[in-house]
């Protein structure tokens, strides 16, 4: 066997265990491909989901930040009421001439509080829905966000081990060069 090995050129060897080591990195550089591309797939698979529910948290903050103004509006309107039954008190001391006017001023006044405060329950009980949606998809998204950070890690990993063969395969073919020795001139 050496005596095969020892009538094969030595540039002959070196061309032959160049080519292998090229052949066994350009492997390498299909498997690292593959593998990136199955993580990108996997990742973008694991982002469409995210996206889909930040659409969802999008709508349900804009439905709150409605329903926020909605309450300010009753609010204001139940104030207004309030405002109206004071000045439905002043018109009562007025005199009595006046009084059966003030007493239907303060009725409807009372109804419009009463509306108002059954659609401020109502809709304080729908933003503590939207609420707790809120906290819900949050809280949905942070844990995609660890998952998305766990990937990119073993990614940095994958690819710092594809990193440290090609160093290795590239010391050995400058290894194999120096042992060749000067080129004949």
């Amino acid at each position: 066997m050496a005596r095969k090995t020892a009538s094969i050129p030595l540039e002959v060897q070196i061309a032959v265990l160049l080519q292998d080591q090229k052949k066994a990195f350009a492997a390498l550089q299909e498997q690292h491909e593959a593998s990136r591309a199955i993580l990108r797939a996997d990742l973008a698979a694991t982002l469409e989901p995210l996206r889909e529910d930040l659409d969802v948290l999008k709508a349900s903050v804009c439905g709150l930040i409605e329903g926020q103004a909605s309450l300010m509006l009753g609010q204001a309107k139940l104030e207004q009421g309030q405002v109206k039954l004071e000045q439905g008190q002043v018109k009562l001391e007025q005199g009595q001439a006046k009084l059966e006017q003030g007493q239907v001023k303060l009725e409807q006044g009372q109804v419009k509080l009463e509306q108002g405060q059954a659609k401020l329950e109502k809709r304080q009980e729908s933003l503590e829905q939207r609420q707790e949606n809120l906290e819900q998809g949050q809280a949905e998204l942070r844990d995609c966000q660890l998952e998305i950070v766990q990937d990119i890690r073993e990614i940095k990993t994958d690819l710092a081990d594809v990193k440290r063969v090609v160093m290795r395969h590239e010391t050995k073919i400058v290894e194999l060069e120096v042992r060749r020795g000067p080129t004949k001139r």
